[in-house]
């Protein structure tokens, strides 16, 4: 019984040892958004109440850049909307997204942000949305 239980505590242990990996510690240097606080499928949520007067919520998105670990150098990053890759979103993560009407937001900031050396974050990309009463 205290040999099962010491091998059972070794595998938690080795488990769980693995799992804490931070992933900034990642040899490889990648870019890359991240969705919402704890977001599965790495989405980025506007909160808007409907109702019979009118829609109100927080019309302004804040999305920034994000690297795997400090870069060495400054890294541009450029965002911009790529509808195409929406079919493929869905079928891999068993949704129904829809790409926002071209007429509903406007960029704010630049597409382009810059992750600074020796940082792992850009500025926020600032995106406005101008018509909320029509995403319904």
């Amino acid at each position: 019984m205290k040999k099962a239980f010491l091998y059972t505590a070794v595998l938690l242990l080795a488990v769980f040892i693995a799992c804490k990996k931070n992933q900034l510690d990642s040899s490889d240097l990648l870019v890359f958004v991240k969705g919402d606080y704890a977001s599965t499928s790495n989405t980025v949520t506007a909160p808007f109440i409907h109702t019979p007067v009118g829609v109100s919520g927080d019309s302004t998105i804040r999305i920034a850049a994000s690297a795997t670990r400090n870069v060495a150098a400054s890294v541009d990053v450029t965002f911009t909307p790529d509808t195409t890759l929406i079919a493929a979103y869905n079928t891999r993560n068993k949704t129904n997204c829809v790409a926002l009407p071209a007429n509903t937001y406007t960029i704010v900031s630049p597409g382009k942000q810059t992750i600074a050396a020796d940082s792992v974050t850009s500025d926020s990309l600032e995106i406005d949305i101008t018509a909320p009463a029509q995403l319904t």
